[in-house]
């Protein structure tokens, strides 16, 4: 098998599992969703390589961004319009393309390129949304995967049906 159809066959194994369970982040004080890997001591940036758009079942989409070795990211949610915005730390783009169209779950297109390169390189990936729309992301090696859709019935009835944890 290619190394693309690795890469889309894991991001498809992480859309199924995301619909089973919702992915946990940390929220920071202004109300955007920050989550940090390891860098593991290298100053060598990352390079975005690709990224894929793939229809997912039940109303789910994911976008995978490969990436060649470690990052960090923040996303956040800005309006008027609605967009979905992730900044990946320590990488710098090399993509050919820099417009994607989505056209489901509620993502029009995705747009990626270089925000900053110095002091540290920052690529961004903007998702153009045609209204709120329920995300997840996560990064896992060297593929951030962002899913957007709602889970699927069967997982809202289990996190609603979860006992309130005592204070």
């Amino acid at each position: 098998m290619t190394r693309r159809w690795l890469r889309i066959l894991a991001a498809t194994a992480l859309l199924f599992a995301a619909m089973g369970a919702q992915a946990a982040t940390a929220e920071t004080a202004d109300g955007s969703d920050a989550v940090a890997a390891v860098t593991a001591g290298s100053s060598q940036p990352s390079d975005l390589t690709g990224v894929d758009v793939l229809a997912g079942a039940e109303g789910r989409t994911a976008v995978v961004l490969d990436l060649s070795g470690p990052a960090e990211y923040d996303s956040f949610v800005l309006q008027n319009p609605d967009r979905l915005v992730v900044d990946l730390r320590g990488v710098v783009s090399r993509l050919d393309a820099h417009s994607f169209r989505v056209g489901d779950a509620g993502v029009v297109r995705v747009r990626a390129g270089q925000y900053r390169l110095d002091p540290d390189p920052v690529s961004r990936v903007v998702f153009d949304l045609e209204r709120p729309v329920a995300y997840d992301v996560v990064l896992d090696g060297r593929t951030l995967t962002v899913s957007f859709g709602d889970a699927p019935a069967a997982a809202a009835v289990a996190e609603t049906a979860a006992p309130a944890p005592a204070e």
